[in-house]
């Protein structure tokens, strides 16, 4: 039914095809700038390379995103679950921090970008 040369070339194209798959999932590319916004609209981008701390104040609301060492983490929230300030920090493009009850959403931009399907 199959002759050994098919197989070969099956089993050729599958390992080619795994080491490719292994390759892209584990290539960790540095960003460029921090994206944060506010409700869906822009609150401001910042630099990776700067340290900064960021201060996002909305009524009694309040965030606190520390950017520091070529990371960006959020160093405090007033939100009632703190989930946010439990992540690890971020550096990496496509990484995000979001903070729900305040509709805060940091992300990590630049670098060499990929979309969802090239990723």
């Amino acid at each position: 039914m199959f002759k050994k040369a098919d197989i070969f070339l099956f089993m050729t194209i599958l390992v080619i095809g795994l080491i490719s798959t292994y390759y892209i999932s584990n290539l960790d590319t540095p960003g460029a700038s921090v994206r944060i916004t506010v409700d869906g609209e822009l609150y401001g981008t910042y630099s990776l390379n700067t340290d900064k701390t960021i201060n996002i104040n909305q009524d009694d609301d309040y965030n606190v995103v520390i950017i520091e060492n070529g990371y960006a983490n959020m160093l405090d929230a007033n939100c009632p679950n703190k989930v946010c300030m439990k992540h690890s920090p971020i550096n990496k493009t496509g990484e995000s921090i979001v903070c729900l009850p305040h509709k805060v959403l940091i992300e990590i931009i630049g670098g060499d970008e990929y979309d969802g399907i090239s990723r």
